[in-house]
């Protein structure tokens, strides 16, 4: 959808909404309002505004990805070793363990995708 597409669709939901009279509104209604309100909007600059928000946030899918991840669990019972070698310690494992990770994902080659999305 285009930009001024989007707009009209926003527009007439907020219409729709804030209308506290019965009157009916039709879809050739909202579209005239949504086109005279239309040069208001643009003088704000948020149209563009999104389009550069949504732009560099696409090209950061370019950027290393970092994910810290952590685990702890504790068990009840634990698996012992019934037998006595002369000479060896076999130790008990403990009944709680803990796990930590870091995991960094690059993209190396995403089809185009990326571009893709920026062009659209």
């Amino acid at each position: 959808m285009k930009a001024y597409q989007h707009f009209i669709v926003l527009f007439c939901s907020v219409w729709m909404i804030s209308s506290v009279s019965a009157q009916q509104l039709t879809v050739e209604d909202c579209q005239e309002k949504a086109r005279s309100n239309y040069p208001l909007i643009n003088q704000f600059g948020l149209l563009e505004q999104s389009k550069n928000y949504t732009v560099s946030n696409i090209s950061k899918n370019y950027w290393p990805q970092i994910s810290l991840n952590g685990q702890a669990s504790y068990q009840s019972d634990v698996t012992q070793v019934p037998v006595q070698i002369p000479g060896m310690n076999i130790p008990t494992i403990d009944k709680d363990q803990y796990k930590a990770t870091v995991d960094v994902n690059q993209i190396i080659w995403d089809g185009g995708n990326v571009r893709s999305q920026r062009k659209i």
